[in-house]
């Protein structure tokens, strides 16, 4: 009777959507006003902003985003300007230029969109991602984009090596390609 709790079992998923959907495209930008982060112990302040609800891939065995999505699609994601307005907003607001994009697997591409727009308006940030080791990370100039964007840290899963269990869970990744990865990364600083 719980909205928005997704039951599994051995053949179908159950789920009782919430009488009221929310969009995250009707968000409004994230409100720190309350929050005392000018007395942190760190001298630099960084907001964290999602772009995101649920995961574009959404078929890790493992993972609650994944099983959340399994029954209906149920990702959503903003849109780039959306994103950079709210990149604005807190510049502007909070005095930061430092945002972490928290998602659980945050689309890169959206977020390279994003920063360009952001970049357009004067606004220059650092920022950080969370997401797979993905294919588009092959692409050594894209890993340079996403450096001189302001890319300053990226936290990925990392599982195993394995690719039978990565198949078996369903990951949607390649680990004979990690390597490559890693070092277009770590050539991009």
């Amino acid at each position: 009777e719980v909205p928005d709790i997704v039951w599994l079992n051995e053949k179908n998923v159950e789920n009782i959507p919430s009488k009221s959907a929310y969009r995250i495209n009707d968000a409004l930008p994230p409100d720190f006003s309350d929050l005392p982060y000018k007395n942190y112990l760190d001298e630099e302040v960084h907001m964290s902003l999602i772009t995101c609800v649920g995961c574009y891939w959404g078929r890790c065995t493992f993972c609650s985003y994944g099983n959340r999505s399994r029954k209906e699609k149920s990702y959503q994601q903003k849109t780039a300007r959306q994103v950079a307005n709210e990149c604005e907003d807190i510049i502007n607001n909070y005095g930061v230029n430092r945002i972490n994009f928290i998602d659980e697997n945050t689309n890169l591409r959206l977020v390279v969109h994003a920063v360009k727009i952001l970049k357009s308006r004067g606004h220059e940030i650092t920022f950080s991602t969370r997401n797979r080791l993905e294919n588009v990370l092959l692409d050594a100039e894209f890993c340079f984009e996403l450096s001189n964007l302001g890319c300053i840290l990226m936290s990925v899963g990392y599982e195993t090596n394995s690719q039978r269990i990565l198949d078996s869970l369903d990951k949607g990744v390649q680990s004979n390609n990690y390597q490559q990865i890693i070092d277009n990364l770590h050539n991009a600083n």
